[in-house]
């Protein structure tokens, strides 16, 4: 049986000035990394809505909650042209 995709928002990313072109997770999903058409890659932590801040938690089990972005880490702005891709 083929995995559901799900069919409401799952995150929204406010930091980016355009749009967000790819995205990372690492592999133990404590942080994420997007990269967009403002010539910036952001690094995040996600955290559940329900979660405590200072603690990360993925929300990508069923029924977690949607995924909140806060404010990114850090950015690496600088580059020439937009980010297309990432790799962690």
């Amino acid at each position: 049986m083929a995995p559901r995709i799900p069919r409401r928002c799952a995150a929204v990313i406010k930091g980016h000035q355009g749009g967000v072109l790819c995205v990372r997770f690492t592999r133990d999903g404590a942080y994420l990394m997007t990269a967009g058409q403002d010539r910036t890659v952001m690094l995040w932590n996600p955290v559940r809505e329900d979660a405590d801040v200072s603690g990360p938690a993925l929300a990508a089990e069923p029924g977690s909650g949607p995924l909140t972005l806060r404010r990114p880490i850090t950015t690496f702005a600088g580059h020439s042209h937009e980010v297309f891709g990432l790799a962690i």
